[in-house]
């Protein structure tokens, strides 16, 4: 039996190399942290147009630097 030990992928598309995640993905990540056991984690939308991330009582505002002036 053959083991595959990494995976090698072609294309001309630059972006197709880049690793995403989606916001439902980060949010169990950040949920598999042991320090964060316990902490309510959720994603919201912010009225500016950013995303809070909500982790036990603190807020983080993540929006897109190409958009900020």
């Amino acid at each position: 039996m053959i083991r595959l030990r990494r995976k090698i992928v072609a294309s001309s598309n630059p972006l197709a190399e880049e690793c995403i995640l989606s916001l439902n993905d980060l949010v169990d990540l950040l949920k598999m942290i042991p320090e964060l056991q316990g902490c309510n984690i959720s994603i919201e939308d912010s009225p500016t147009g950013s995303l809070l991330f909500v982790v036990g009582e603190n807020v983080f505002e993540v929006s897109d630097n190409a958009a900020v002036v």
